[in-house]
């Protein structure tokens, strides 16, 4: 094609497509407020809630799923001690003994570096121990900078003023 050729002019194509968009509530009213069409296009909102019921049928899905990700993506296998620790996961992160957190980033978060932990033993198959080492070390990178604070006032290189007063200055709490 030439410098003097006229412009290639590309027919439409037909497209027949359902959109899904994930994100915060107000993130998309933000974008809704921006663009006045946004609106037209996605027409139905779900939510998402943040637990779900720990039922016996909850905690077979769970295990289930969390079995299918090692296998399909990780290509390991998932032994049964290993799921009952990350639905155990899942209800600590709901903070209640009754529910299970639908946080799956967080929950297979812990299974990939759980997976990490296998292959570096060079094992098929992720166990328990694979996925306590990982909640553990993700607990330890969540409160490292507090215990460092911690170890500092009990090496007296921070000094916490436990009586008296000054402005300004809160200690304690």
């Amino acid at each position: 094609i030439g410098a003097d050729s006229p412009p290639l002019r590309p027919k439409p194509v037909l497209l027949a497509m359902k959109i899904v968009l994930f994100g915060a509530r107000d993130l998309l009213e933000c974008i809704a407020e921006d663009d006045e069409e946004f609106g037209s296009f996605f027409k139905i909102r779900a939510e998402v809630t943040p637990f779900v019921q720990r039922t016996v049928e909850e905690v077979v899905a769970y295990g289930e799923w969390f079995r299918q990700v090692a296998e399909k993506e990780m290509r390991l296998d998932l032994s049964s001690d290993g799921a009952a620790l990350l639905v155990e996961y899942a209800g600590r992160l709901a903070e209640d003994q009754n529910r299970l957190s639908t946080d799956y980033v967080s929950l297979r978060d812990i299974l990939d570096e759980a997976a990490v932990y296998t292959k570096k033993q060079k094992r098929g198959h992720i166990t328990s121990a694979d996925i306590a080492e990982a909640v553990r070390n993700k607990c330890w990178r969540s409160n490292f900078v507090q215990e460092i604070e911690e170890q500092n006032i009990r090496d007296r290189k921070m000094l916490v003023a436990v009586s008296g007063k000054a402005v300004g200055q809160i200690n304690g709490l």
